[in-house]
């Protein structure tokens, strides 16, 4: 936990439900909490009071049977929106499988800087961050003791066009309603496990 961005957290601040997962990060005291709909994401972030606040997109996460980034792009669109895309090849176990996800990010309050790493080279500040291997990016804030900052993302294996159109389609009706966006995905959840029949 004390090599990179990691943090320490504790299982009894741990929420995990269908639909819906929270976790605090102890050692930046900010609370994560995380909802989707079929095909865009929408988090909660709540921070103490910072000059350096950040959420990170991680092009490089782990999976079961390990992945490469073959080539990837995050380009800032506007001070509230990103969008980009990774080429990734899945690793033996998924019998070498390459894909293209693309995706569209925006958050409700305009960011002091985009920034971004590829490798071991960290760019502070930038508008466009390319590469491939271990990358990513960051988006920074300026936040007071209890602000929430919220990401809603769409992804598509087709195109960003097609990722800001589910992003537009399926978070629209919630607005930056977080909380209805979460109530939602359990009745989605409910339904489709209300299907089922144990005998």
């Amino acid at each position: 936990p004390d090599a990179g961005y990691r943090s320490r957290f504790r299982h009894d601040t741990e929420v995990a439900k269908p639909g819906y997962y929270a976790v605090t990060l102890d050692d930046y005291g900010v609370r994560a909490e995380l909802t989707c709909t079929t095909r865009a994401g929408f988090q909660r972030y709540t921070f103490p009071e910072s000059d350096e606040a950040r959420v990170l997109v991680d092009l490089l996460t782990p999976t079961e049977y390990g992945k490469e980034v073959l080539d990837a792009k995050i380009r800032q669109v506007s001070d509230t929106e990103i969008e980009g895309y990774a080429k990734m090849k899945s690793h033996l176990g998924a019998s070498y499988q390459e894909y293209v996800l693309y995706f569209v990010a925006r958050v409700n309050k305009p960011f002091r800087a985009m920034g971004g790493w590829v490798g071991e080279g960290v760019q502070p500040k930038a508008a466009e961050i390319a590469g491939s291997g271990d990358g990513g990016a960051f988006l920074e804030f300026h936040t007071s003791d209890g602000e929430q900052v919220l990401l809603q993302t769409g992804i598509s294996l087709v195109s960003i066009d097609q990722a800001r159109l589910n992003l537009d389609t399926e978070l629209k009706p919630f607005g930056w309603d977080f909380d209805a966006c979460r109530d939602r995905a359990r009745e989605v959840w409910n339904d489709l496990l209300g299907r089922i029949e144990i005998e």
